[in-house]
């Protein structure tokens, strides 16, 4: 097991699903909010290479754990570091290679206010968006459900 570069973080560093079988693509990421006022928003990415909007997330490296990847990959593309709540559900789909690929996302807190106006040598702008906006904003209808179904009842019901 690699050595955890931001298990300081939070010390949910151990939650990962290392040693499960899995032939696919795995992707690792955290669905960060904040509270703004009254109001509750999301971070999200707009990549320009692919010209869409998503959570930051990105592939987990070899000896890495999930949880590992998903604050890695936030940090290049965000540079918050989130209070991490837990896990969410993985979910599953095909990739437009037609390669099985499991996404599994971490819930995150953000109450530090700033996020970098950046933006990464990808071209990828992070955005915080109004928890009501988030859906419409979300390029992919996998995303778009796994939000409605999974994210959003629980940012309704503990905004923070």
């Amino acid at each position: 097991m690699s050595t955890p570069k931001f298990n300081h973080l939070n010390p949910l560093f151990a939650h990962t699903d290392e040693g499960s079988f899995f032939s696919g693509i795995t992707k690792a990421g955290v669905v960060v909010s904040r509270k703004n006022g009254n109001a509750v928003e999301v971070l999200l990415i707009h990549r320009a290479k692919q010209d869409d909007w998503s959570f930051p997330k990105g592939h987990v490296e070899s000896g890495e754990g999930t949880l590992e990847a998903a604050l890695r990959e936030l940090a290049e593309e965000t540079g918050v570091q989130p209070m991490i709540l837990g896990r969410l559900s993985d979910f599953e789909y095909f990739n437009d290679a037609g390669r099985p690929t499991r996404l599994i996302f971490y819930l995150g807190f953000e109450n530090e206010s700033k996020v970098e106006k950046r933006m990464s040598k990808d071209g990828e702008r992070p955005v915080w968006v109004l928890l009501a906006e988030v859906e419409k904003k979300l390029t992919h209808e996998n995303l778009r459900k796994y939000f409605r179904c999974s994210v959003l009842p629980l940012l309704r019901k503990n905004p923070r």
